[in-house]
């Protein structure tokens, strides 16, 4: 029980929210120069700043229906702040064009609230932080949204 609660503490001291935190007014853009502003719409926000979870993430929305994200009100995040620019406007950037889903990437703004190194699903209600899922497979994904 000890080790449960220990492992608890660690897992919540990686997260910058705290439950109950709302959320402030973020802008994200995606892999098409498109914005969105993070609001009391967005229920989810699935996530990942390493590339082999990106991956996972990937194969997850590939084979949802065009509208997964949108029907779940969720957006998928990720972080590509480490990548050289230009090796993400040569090669990372027109792969990420012709996904059926949008990536959105973090910013400088976004850093303070975002972080981890799994995947991490954050639940918002009306923009306040709800809770925060980690997986690091497609199953526990499926088995996240499936609820």
């Amino acid at each position: 029980m000890k080790k449960l609660i220990l492992f608890l503490i660690f897992i919540s001291s990686l997260f910058a929210l705290d439950i109950g935190d709302k959320l402030p007014n973020l802008v994200f853009e995606n892999q098409h120069k498109k914005t969105i502003r993070v609001d009391g719409d967005i229920k989810y926000i699935i996530f990942s700043a390493k590339r082999e979870y990106n991956d996972v993430i990937k194969e997850f929305l590939s084979i949802k229906d065009t509208q997964f994200l949108q029907n779940k009100k969720a957006i998928y995040l990720t972080d590509i702040s480490g990548m050289p620019k230009m090796i993400a406007s040569m090669f990372a950037l027109p792969k990420m064009r012709k996904y059926k889903f949008d990536v959105y990437f973090l910013n400088k703004e976004g850093k303070a609230y975002f972080q981890g190194k799994d995947i991490s699903i954050y639940s918002f209600e009306n923009s306040v932080f709800k809770s925060v899922n980690v997986v690091k497979t497609k199953d526990e994904l499926e088995n996240f949204f499936a609820k």
